[in-house]
């Protein structure tokens, strides 16, 4: 299946009519150097013709609840480094009162 792409993103909420499935990059289709003029047309051809030559690289596109999975672990990891650097600051100010005979 070719990518649909309006000015080379796929918008989020259309993002869900492609989850699940594998999808073609359609910024993989070979040009020439100095064709550079762009149109539906043209791309829509480019991308037949690429098709029926077997060159696009599918890609496939994670489902929605895997999505929220992946989001939830990088929430997770983000709250871990930001604790991890508060610690830090924590002995940091610590410190510098000891050798500074604050404590």
């Amino acid at each position: 299946m070719a990518g649909l792409q309006q000015s080379g993103a796929i918008v989020p909420r259309d993002y869900d009519v492609f989850a699940g499935l594998d999808v073609d990059k359609t910024s993989m289709i070979p040009t020439e150097p100095g064709q550079r003029v762009k149109t539906n047309r043209l791309d829509s051809r480019k991308i037949a013709e690429s098709l029926r030559g077997g060159q696009l690289k599918s890609i496939h596109v994670p489902s929605t609840s895997y999505r929220d999975l992946r989001h939830l672990v990088q929430l997770r990891d983000t709250h871990v480094r930001q604790a991890k650097a508060t610690k830090c600051r924590r002995w940091h100010v610590i410190e510098s009162r000891i050798i500074n005979g604050y404590l």
